[in-house]
């Protein structure tokens, strides 16, 4: 075999070996895995980052990080450690399963803190007080190693409000400083638009009073004649 035909399979060979390599180092993101068999946990994780910090951490059992923008404008971060590592078919049937208790408690759109809590075995904030985590979830959570001889109990949740940096409108009431010159502020004279105006009250036409005739002077009488 000539020298230039032996170069040439050496290539090859090169060429075939750092293929493989890529193919074996390259690997699918757990986020990515976890969208494809539950694509509904996006929405109930409130956005894509807490989507993606979330699965993360249960497949490496890191940090978490969810943030949620509340009714009133401000803004809840939660952070914690949930145990682990888990595969991502596990981690798809245990955030499957936590939002099913959550909707079972009356809860279709979860905040950060109610989601950590109810992975973490803690007891969840609802409209009625706080519930317990379902003890299947905490049972799966608490498994999380595979193989280990023990689980790592996750930290606890920690909880911060940020203050929206616009205040609600406020509707002004009696009690509220208005400018002068305002319309609540202003007198209102006359008749008030709740109240029913009073009939003007109109004259009776009298009938006219017939012309005094002035009285006649008296007359003497005429002297009489003598005959």
């Amino acid at each position: 075999m000539s020298p230039r035909a032996i170069s040439c399979v050496f290539a090859l060979a090169l060429a075939a070996v750092c293929h493989g390599a890529a193919a074996q180092t390259t690997a699918v993101p757990p986020d990515a895995v976890v969208q494809q068999l539950a694509p509904q946990l996006v929405t109930f994780t409130g956005s894509l980052q807490n989507f993606q910090s979330l699965v993360n951490g249960l497949a490496q059992g890191t940090a978490v990080q969810l943030t949620t923008t509340l009714p009133n404008g401000s803004t809840q971060v939660v952070s914690f450690t949930p145990a682990g590592p888990l595969t991502p078919t596990q981690i798809a049937q245990l955030l499957e399963r936590t939002r099913q208790q959550l909707i079972g408690l009356g809860i279709a759109n979860p905040t950060g803190e109610q989601i950590a809590n109810a992975l973490s075995g803690g007891s969840v904030p609802t409209a009625l007080g706080r519930a317990p985590a379902s003890p299947a979830i905490q049972a799966q959570t608490n498994s999380a190693a595979m193989g280990a001889t023990a689980a790592t109990p996750p930290n606890p949740v920690n909880v911060q409000l940020i203050p929206s940096a616009t205040p609600p409108a406020r509707i002004n009431t009696s009690d509220s400083p208005m400018p002068a010159g305002a319309t609540s502020r202003t007198p209102v004279f006359g008749n008030v638009s709740d109240t029913p105006t009073p009939p003007v009250a109109t004259p009776t036409p009298q009938p006219a009073q017939p012309a005094q005739m002035a009285p006649r002077p008296a007359t003497a009488p005429a002297p009489r004649q003598m005959r």
